[in-house]
């Protein structure tokens, strides 16, 4: 019944084939979509069976990234677990938890997507989630990404005035257009080699920015989609 799999840096999660999610592992920055640890005198701590994310029906696509994940249902994306550095794409439901993060132990709406989703007339079609980032692709081939952006990860600036360093929710023009699929992935903080990647739904070509694997040094603006060439 497993349609979907995706593995994080203490946790696992899985989409069945009835829409529900279910995830186990830490709880330790609410990755089970259970309350932490010490809120209300409970709380969950780490399980090695799944455990069925609360409130998520019909899901169609999930993304899991270090310490969050993220799934689409009915149009909307939802995220929960580690927060910190925009990862949740929200400001709103956070609660304080380890380590000075903030966190969403109950899955949380991405801020701004569902207005870019009526404001395009195409709904959202995929949401993938890797490292300290996720996107977000609507139907019409357009992506935007949300989360930590320290190598230009989220297809945004790195340097100068227009420099973001994360986002908490999407706006603006989308990062990607034209794609039919899209994986982000890497390690952030002092490796910095996170990335994205879209397929061109029109020539089959792959677009990447960040720090992507096999690349020797970054280029001068990494946020800037460039075509993968595969080595030989």
């Amino acid at each position: 019944n497993v349609r979907e799999l995706g593995v994080g840096f203490f946790h696992a999660c899985a989409r069945l084939a009835d829409g529900s999610v279910w995830c186990w592992g830490t709880n330790r920055y609410g990755q089970l979509g259970a309350p932490l640890v010490g809120s209300d005198g409970g709380g969950v701590g780490a399980s090695d069976r799944a455990r069925q994310i609360p409130g998520l029906t019909g899901v169609t696509s999930l993304g899991v990234g270090d310490f969050f994940s993220c799934a689409l249902a009915g149009g909307e994306v939802r995220c929960w677990g580690g927060a910190s550095l925009g990862r949740a794409g929200s400001s709103i439901g956070l609660v304080d938890c380890a380590d000075s993060n903030e966190c969403a132990p109950v899955p949380v709406s991405v801020e701004g997507l569902a207005e870019l989703s009526d404001a395009y007339r195409s709904p959202v079609a995929q949401v993938a989630a890797g490292g300290e980032q996720a996107c977000a692709r609507l139907a019409n081939g357009h992506v935007w990404c949300w989360g930590l952006n320290e190598v230009g990860q989220l297809g945004l600036p790195t340097t100068g005035a227009g420099r973001v360093e994360s986002r908490a929710g999407v706006q603006g023009a989308p990062v990607f257009e034209g794609a039919d699929d899209v994986v982000t992935g890497g390690a952030g903080g002092a490796s910095g080699r996170s990335w994205t990647c879209a397929r061109r739904a029109s020539d089959c070509t792959w677009w990447c920015w960040g720090r992507v694997p096999g690349e020797s040094a970054p280029p001068a603006e990494p946020w800037r989609p460039r075509v993968l060439r595969w080595a030989p």
